[in-house]
C-alpha cells in the first residue's frame, strides 16, 4: 500500500513538470491563433473598405468623398465616420484616376479609379515575449496590411487631389 501511494507522489511530480514545460507552447499556439484570427479579420474589413471605395469613386464621386465612404465601410478601423478623418497613426487612404482610355481626359467614363488602403495592425497577444523566452528573434509589435481596389468609371469623375498610387 505504501509502495502505492509513493509512486502517485512522483506521478503528481512528474505531471506538473510536464505541464510546466508544455504551458509555453500551448499558450504561444493559442496566442497565435487568436492574433492570427483578428489579423485576417481587419485585413478582410480592409479590403472591403477599398473596394466599397473604390465602387462609391466609379460612379463620379470626389476624393473626399471617396474617403469618407471608405472610412464608414471600415467599421470605424480607419478612422472616425462622422467627422470623415482618418487615424493617421495606424491608417492612410490614397485615391488616384488612370486615364485608361487613352484621350488624354482624366476622370471621364472607361477609365478607372484607385483606392488604396493601408493600415497597421498592432498584434494584441506577447507572441513576442514568448518567442524571446525560447531564445528566438522577437517580431514588431505591429503588422502592415494594404489593399488596393481599381474600378473602371461608369461616369465622369471629380479628379482633384490626386495620390501617387498603383494597383498591383
Amino acid at each position: 500500500m505504501r509502495v502505492h501511494a509513493e509512486r502517485r507522489a512522483e506521478q503528481r511530480g512528474q505531471t506538473i513538470i510536464e505541464f510546466a514545460l508544455i504551458t509555453p507552447f500551448l499558450l504561444l499556439f493559442i496566442f497565435i491563433i487568436v492574433d492570427l484570427g483578428l489579423g485576417l479579420s481587419r485585413w478582410i474589413n480592409v479590403t472591403n473598405a477599398a473596394r466599397e471605395g473604390a465602387r462609391f469613386g466609379a460612379v463620379g464621386h470626389t476624393k473626399d468623398e471617396i474617403i469618407c465612404r471608405t472610412i464608414a465601410k471600415s467599421e470605424g478601423l480607419l478612422g472616425d465616420s462622422d467627422t470623415c478623418t482618418v487615424d493617421t497613426d495606424h491608417a492612410d487612404i490614397k485615391v488616384n484616376w488612370a486615364d485608361e482610355n487613352g484621350n488624354g481626359m482624366l476622370g471621364d467614363g472607361g477609365d478607372s479609379v484607385m483606392v488604396q488602403v493601408e493600415y497597421d495592425y498592432s498584434i494584441l497577444t506577447p507572441i513576442d515575449s514568448i518567442l524571446k523566452l525560447f531564445g528566438g528573434g522577437g517580431i514588431s509589435g505591429t503588422l502592415p496590411l494594404k489593399s488596393c481596389a481599381d474600378m473602371r468609371l461608369d461616369a465622369g469623375a471629380t479628379t482633384d487631389g490626386r495620390d501617387d498610387i498603383e494597383c498591383d
